[in-house]
């Protein structure tokens, strides 16, 4: 579609696209692969059979992930730290927190996705959210950037500290827009 140039005479310019209609590229592996050696039984999230259709499954890979906050920005449904299983192969967004542990937790669900043990799922991505305000130390900065890798796509989401004292999913911060917004263009893609 083109719009009318009001300064020249029959003359149009291009109409800028949407954001939410752009491709998002993908920044690391989009699907399993076969040599990755899944993690011991004990570290694997477990799966639950669902009937129920969600827009998207946000699963937390550690308590404290922010699965229900970013859930309910997404308008998403939280599978409280399972994988959920159904026909449909629902579309999944794994998140974490930025501390150690937390970017532990994320790598071993990512391994359990890479070595196909959720065959089940559309993995979109990973969902950093800061533990804390600041800049993340070079050891976690360094690790984040590794994970990358090992899904379609990864953000970062930063501290919010209007989040301590609960979400509102109407108003969001600029920087988290920007993200929720990327994460909508995925699930529209993922879908076509």
């Amino acid at each position: 579609m083109t719009i009318e140039n009001p300064w020249l005479p029959g003359a149009t310019l291009p109409q800028p696209s949407s954001p939410a209609t752009e491709r998002v590229a993908s920044t690391g592996a989009t699907s399993p692969q076969p040599a990755v050696t899944p993690p011991e039984a004990g570290d694997q999230l477990r799966t639950f059979a669902t009937s129920s259709t969600s827009k998207v499954w946000v699963v937390g890979t550690h308590g404290g992930s922010a699965e229900s906050t970013v859930a309910l920005l997404l308008d998403g449904t939280a599978a409280a730290h399972r994988w959920p299983s159904s026909a449909l192969a629902p579309a999944v967004l794994l998140t974490s927190r930025s501390h150690a542990r937390g970017l532990a937790a994320a790598q071993m669900a990512m391994r359990a996705w890479a070595a196909g043990q959720t065959p089940h799922i559309r993995l979109l991505g990973l969902v950093i959210i800061a533990d804390a305000p600041g800049r993340l130390p070079k050891p976690l900065s360094d690790l984040s950037e590794v994970l990358r890798g090992g899904v379609p796509h990864l953000w970062q989401i930063p501290w919010v500290d209007e989040y301590r004292i609960g979400v509102d999913p109407t108003d969001p911060p600029r920087q988290v827009r920007k993200v929720i917004s990327e994460i909508n263009a995925v699930l529209i893609d993922s879908q076509t």
